[in-house]
């Protein structure tokens, strides 16, 4: 009889231990999955970010293609509020530079709580695996997008270098103009 209880009482702590790691891996996954969901969601927020910053940098290079015309088209003192103007736009430039960089740190940050989350949840690989891979894919698409903007950039640097020289041939028909002035005189 007690030989019977001692292995009744044994069975049932068996049960008692077994339920507790199952809640235990449970909780575990739960975890993960919110931050996941959690990584996604910031995910998605930033990729929103990078497509307002890439509409940003298409209003910029806009707005440089018609202060560009001004400088074709204007005066001197145009001429100076144009390089004004020129001046605020690259300082915008490397805000949103900045803001991209940003991005970056918190999408690598999100990146590390993913990791930390993985290890918990050994017996859970193959759904972390999927996850992962879709991870990998965003980051093929965040580098895809952090290309464009790159070229981007380099094409407003070209135009910056094309107003640049176009100031300076304003400068010397101005010069040109003023002498011929006073040789008339």
């Amino acid at each position: 009889l007690k030989y019977q209880k001692l292995k009744t009482e044994k069975f049932q702590l068996e049960s008692q231990i077994t339920t507790v790691r199952y809640f235990d891996i449970k909780r575990n996954l739960e975890l993960a999955h919110q931050n996941i969901l959690e990584f996604n969601k910031k995910k998605k927020e930033e990729e929103n970010n990078l497509k307002k910053l890439e509409t940003s940098l298409l209003e910029i290079k806009t707005r440089y293609s018609e202060i560009s015309e001004l400088v074709k088209n204007n005066g001197e003192a145009e001429q100076i509020e144009t390089k004004k103007q020129l001046e605020e736009l690259k300082g915008m430039i490397s805000r949103k530079n900045l803001a991209i960089s940003s991005a970056e740190k918190s999408i690598h940050d999100n990146l590390k709580t993913i990791e930390h989350s993985k290890n918990g949840i050994n017996n859970h690989k193959d759904q972390i695996e999927k996850y992962n891979l879709e991870i990998e894919n965003k980051k093929v698409e965040i580098a895809g997008i952090e290309e464009n903007i790159k070229i981007q950039e380099a094409e407003l640097q070209k135009i910056l270098e094309e107003v640049s020289g176009l100031n300076k041939n304003a400068d010397k028909q101005i010069e040109e103009r003023n002498n011929l002035k006073k040789e008339l005189e």
